[in-house]
């Protein structure tokens, strides 16, 4: 990454809490995501600056910074909701991993789990 934008979290106009962007030099801030969800995790940046993952609504979400297009890479699975902890991108890119609560025999534990994203 090319250290060309901060990337940073604050509520938008309806009390969400948003991805937003801004030159470390000054400048405009510019709104990333714009889901009718909150951003409930820290934000990974891809390696090439280009996405940002997060976790939200119970799942993982990629957004293209440029364009502010949002995908939902991991399933929403109530039974076991992605934990509003780190989500990280690979060093190469392709996949993200991410943390969910499992229930088993002995009670529920976090567990980590990877999703591979499309070429």
């Amino acid at each position: 990454m090319s250290g060309e934008q901060l990337a940073f979290l604050m509520k938008d106009d309806d009390g969400n809490v948003q991805i937003y962007t801004v030159s470390p030099n000054g400048g405009a801030i510019k709104q990333v995501t714009n889901n009718p969800f909150s951003v409930a995790s820290t934000i990974s940046w891809s390696p090439d600056g280009k996405m940002i993952a997060y976790a939200g609504d119970d799942s993982v979400f990629v957004t293209e910074v440029s364009s502010g297009k949002t995908s939902r890479v991991a399933p929403k699975d109530a039974a076991r909701p992605v934990l509003a902890l780190a989500v990280d991108f690979s060093h190469d890119g392709k996949q993200i991993a991410y943390e969910r609560v499992v229930k088993g025999a002995d009670g529920e534990r976090n567990q980590i789990f990877v999703t591979k994203l499309a070429e």
